[in-house]
């Protein structure tokens, strides 16, 4: 390797190791690395027998924007749920969801509202989970979560007739 800073682009690691993959370690005895927007630098000294090493890992679907709130979808336009004092299931699908997040439901008649924490939040993936909410009443309930980092969702209404 000749004295100097060598990039690899980007695109050409893409290329090597596919978009599915990163470099997360290069070993390069007296090689100082840089990553930067992408591209990976080297400062390499005037060591041409130097031996290299790289560890190639497989990074899985590139990281979410972690200031991107959580987005509900709604339900579809005919799903309705029926009144009653024991708590039912509500299937949550939409974006964004993350361990650590928590569930507000807000009562038809908007003065109660009903927070559900982290452990109530059933069988959690990035997206969708369930939630077990007593709906004691007739009328729209709006339902809403909020992330670890205090980031609301937007709100989606639970029909119950």
């Amino acid at each position: 390797m000749e004295a100097g800073r060598h990039w690899i682009a980007g695109a050409v690691a893409m290329a090597l190791f596919g978009a599915a993959w990163t470099i997360s370690t290069v070993a390069v005895a007296g090689v100082r690395a840089d990553a930067r927007r992408g591209d990976l630098g080297l400062d390499a000294p005037n060591t041409p027998d130097a031996p290299v090493a790289t560890t190639v890992g497989d990074a899985g679907p590139p990281a979410r924007d972690p200031a991107s709130p959580p987005a509900l979808t709604a339900f579809p336009r005919r799903t309705t749920f029926a009144p009653g004092p024991e708590p039912q299931p509500v299937a949550v699908t939409g974006t964004g969801f993350r361990p650590g997040q928590t569930a507000t439901i807000v009562t038809p008649w908007g003065r109660f509202i009903r927070t559900y924490g982290p452990a109530a939040l059933v069988d959690l993936t990035p997206a969708s989970f369930t939630l077990d909410v007593v709906l004691d009443g007739r009328g729209t309930y709006r339902l809403s979560v909020r992330s670890p980092d205090g980031q609301r969702s937007n709100a989606i209404p639970i029909v119950v007739r």
